[in-house]
């Protein structure tokens, strides 16, 4: 049996760690779960979670530490803002047992969902509604990925000190393996988000977005990009609208928080332009 190692990553100012672990514990028999946490809470954890304190500031930071301490053949990627389905952890096994190397699946909107709540969604995860499929989702989100460890880790250049999903999978692809998306293995948004902590995190993934997305390019396409950066907000709510449309769900939902989802893209548009100006000075990335 292929060995696993599920790897939690857990702000402590986001999501519900005990509702995620709650999910997972009938599922975990002998299976090694990684929590890893930006700060120490003191809170307790179940006998059957090793726990890491001090991986960083955000998930991507908390996912590489958890992958450098990963023993498991393959490794799966969560965090506490998610609710795992009751078969994630055999689903996980059979993707690879069927010679998935890097594989994803849908993550829909969970119970009791605040506004902002359905902000996030819309903004982080409306193309990852179920059905997802070849050309109908931008990429693999990490919050419900996995991978073979092996051809992840002679891969780790592509994520250094942070598991940033872009770059991982273009560096996965590169070397030739498929990064694929099934419908079968399904996670729901456990909610408990708030703006003001989201907010700075777009902010942050968007500055070193915009670092990364700088390198090698010449200095006047990256000044082209910090010109075009006011648009980009409406440019990325009327795709995440388009998204939910789409799917002809929740489309109410869309419509009433639109204002925190144009919030919540502007943030990532202005770390991104950030990133880009500290490209052009010659700053280098910080995760």
């Amino acid at each position: 049996m292929t060995s696993l190692t599920i790897i939690v990553g857990s702000r402590h100012d986001e999501g519900d760690e005990r509702a995620c672990l709650d999910a997972l514990a009938p599922q975990v028999g002998g299976i090694e779960v990684l929590l890893v946490r930006d700060i120490d809470t003191g809170r307790p954890v179940p006998d059957w979670v090793s726990l890491t304190t001090g991986g960083g500031d955000v998930v991507p930071e908390l996912w590489a530490t958890g992958l450098r301490a990963a023993r498991g053949e393959v490794v799966a990627l969560t965090a506490t803002t998610i609710l795992t389905g009751p078969d994630w952890v055999q689903a996980t096994l059979d993707l690879h047992a069927r010679g998935h190397v890097a594989v994803g699946g849908p993550i829909e909107p969970g119970p009791s969902m605040s506004p902002v709540d359905w902000a996030v969604y819309c903004c982080r995860y409306a193309p990852y509604a179920r059905p997802v499929g070849p050309g109908g989702v931008l990429d693999v989100a990490g919050d419900n990925a996995s991978y073979r460890r092996d051809v992840l880790m002679a891969h780790a250049g592509g994520y250094g000190t942070a598991f940033l999903e872009p770059f991982v999978h273009e560096a996965l692809r590169a070397g030739g393996h498929a990064v694929t998306v099934v419908n079968e293995r399904v996670v729901r948004v456990a909610g408990g988000h708030r703006l003001g902590p989201f907010l700075r995190q777009r902010v942050r993934h968007g500055r070193d977005h915009g670092r990364r997305r700088s390198l090698g390019v010449s200095r006047t396409m990256v000044l082209v990009g910090i010109a075009t950066a006011p648009a980009v907000p409406f440019v990325m709510t009327l795709r995440s609208g388009r998204a939910v449309f789409a799917k002809r769900r929740w489309r109410g939902r869309f419509l009433a928080t639109a204002p925190l989802v144009l919030a919540c893209f502007t943030a990532w548009a202005a770390g991104e332009a950030a990133g880009r100006l500290d490209a052009l000075r010659g700053q280098p990335t910080t995760t």
